[in-house]
């Protein structure tokens, strides 16, 4: 086991390991096994964080962001419930956009 101790020291996290990394002038140390394992290991364990509270909030809005303009911008019959649906995605997209 790797003691990453002192990678995490002084508040610091993966974020702010990634921004050194990004800030490296040299491509070679992404080559190095280290560097991929440290990787490695970070992604798998923020892998359900990034997808559940990052991409599937992402797509529902982006979803609802689609079923809106859709109903909002093709006419309706005003017999129909439309401007209740439209009225709901609405507001479903901006609870997700806020979010």
């Amino acid at each position: 086991m790797l003691n990453l101790s002192w990678l995490l020291n002084n508040r610091k996290n993966f974020v702010n390991f990634v921004t050194i990394l990004g800030e490296t002038s040299s491509n070679q140390i992404y080559e190095t096994e280290l560097i991929s394992t440290l990787l490695s290991e970070f992604w798998e364990e923020n892998y359900t964080k990034i997808l559940t509270r990052c991409l599937l909030p992402w797509l529902a809005y982006g979803l609802c962001l689609l079923a809106f303009l859709t109903m909002a911008l093709t006419e309706h019959d005003e017999g129909t419930n439309a401007h209740g649906k439209i009225l709901f995605t609405g507001f479903a997209t901006i609870c997700f956009l806020v979010y």
